[in-house]
């Protein structure tokens, strides 16, 4: 039995090493880049600590932002329509130089305008009044009576009716201005002759027409000035002194305050 022992180990020694080399045969190894791959793509084992720890962390308190008023659309700016006048008002002082053999004479005159829309303030119509007397004297001779000496005075409402035009020099303070249109005097004459007087009453028709300036000042109105032409004659009865005294034509310079509303 003894001698068997050693013989019965080398067999089994044997058959162990042949049959792990068979078994290592029918194994192949995979390659390293499948294998790697396969590491690779292993799903990791899912580390809950992070969502327990935000679990029982508190949420933080999101600040709304605060709510602010929409903003309101930009206003486009209107131009302002420019305020448009339509009434002209003056008074002034006269003087008037006659053409015919009066003297100088001083006078008071008014004048109202309305001013047209469609060309505001510039283009307007009215009328203008006023109050003047002329008076006169002088010699003459008759063929029967020979030289005689006279003297006259005429009363007289003169009464405009024409159109205005006034055009911006320097505006708004300086004007330009015309002026033309129709003419009428009411006259009232008390003359004496021969040693007796005599009085009448007549109508004169003309025409008038004159330039001027005016300077204003907004609101508080301003200064015109006016040069004015008038021509028209008297009939007294007297035509040989038609000509002369009965020439309530001439030069007139007015001067005095404009306002326009």
């Amino acid at each position: 039995m003894k001698h068997y022992t050693p013989v019965i180990l080398a067999i089994l020694l044997a058959h162990f090493f042949i049959y792990a080399e068979e078994e290592q045969k029918t194994e192949e190894p995979k390659p390293l880049s499948e294998q790697y791959e396969k590491f690779m793509l292993k799903p990791l084992p899912k580390d809950d600590s992070a969502e327990k720890q935000k679990t029982e962390q508190p949420e933080a308190q999101v600040e709304k932002p605060a709510e602010t008023a929409a903003p309101e659309p930009e206003k486009t700016a209107v131009p302002e329509k420019k305020k448009k006048n339509y009434v002209a008002i003056a008074v002034m002082g006269n003087v008037t130089v006659p053409t015919g053999e009066a003297d100088a004479t001083w006078a008071v005159h008014g004048k109202l305008h309305y001013i047209f829309p469609f060309w505001n303030p510039h283009l307007s119509f009215g009328a203008e009044a006023g109050y003047y007397t002329l008076k006169g004297k002088g010699s003459n001779i008759d063929p029967q009576a020979g030289l005689y000496d006279y003297s006259w005075k005429i009363d007289t409402v003169p009464l405009f009716i024409g159109l205005a035009l006034d055009y911006p020099m320097l505006s708004p303070i300086l004007f330009f201005t015309a002026e033309a249109g129709f003419a009428m005097v009411f006259a009232w004459s008390e003359g004496s002759s021969f040693g007796g007087n005599s009085s009448a009453e007549d109508i004169a028709y003309g025409w008038y027409a004159g330039v001027g300036a005016d300077a204003r000042f907004g609101v508080f109105g301003g200064i015109t000035f006016e040069a004015r032409y008038t021509g028209m004659l008297l009939d007294f009865e007297y035509p040989a002194f038609n000509e002369k005294p009965g020439d309530l034509g001439g030069i007139s310079f007015l001067l005095g305050y404009k306002i326009i509303f």
